[in-house]
């Protein structure tokens, strides 16, 4: 092989490897901007910040209604993230913070049944 044959098919190579690395890098591009909007969805669902680190805010009276033993956290997380994957993100994060806290573990269970009965009046 001449050395001129060497160099075009070594330029050759090197613009195969370019193409792919293109595709590749492309490609993880577009897995980590939807890996993004996921995880920024799963923020908006889940959790927000510590409250801890921030002033304490006082919460609604409660209902006159004592909480139903039978309605656990994960009832609560349940319904509050059906609404929020429904469209009314807003409306959950309102609504938990209407209770003086920023994430749903941080709820009085004595309120689960009011917060639940107010996630279903959203609409």
């Amino acid at each position: 092989m001449t050395e001129e044959k060497a160099k075009r098919l070594a330029d050759e190579i090197k613009g195969v490897i370019d193409i792919i690395a293109l595709s590749v890098a492309t490609k993880l591009q577009e897995i980590a901007q939807e890996l993004a909007a996921e995880m920024a969805q799963e923020t908006d669902e889940a959790e927000t910040p510590d409250p801890a680190t921030e002033a304490p805010k006082t919460a609604p009276k409660a209902p006159k209604k004592a909480a139903s033993p039978a309605i656990s956290e994960d009832d609560v997380r349940k319904v509050l993230g059906d609404k929020s994957r429904a469209g009314f993100t807003a409306d959950v994060k309102a609504l938990i913070t209407k209770y003086g806290v920023e994430k749903v573990s941080q709820l009085d269970p004595t309120h689960y049944a009011a917060i639940i009965a107010e996630a279903e009046g959203i609409k």
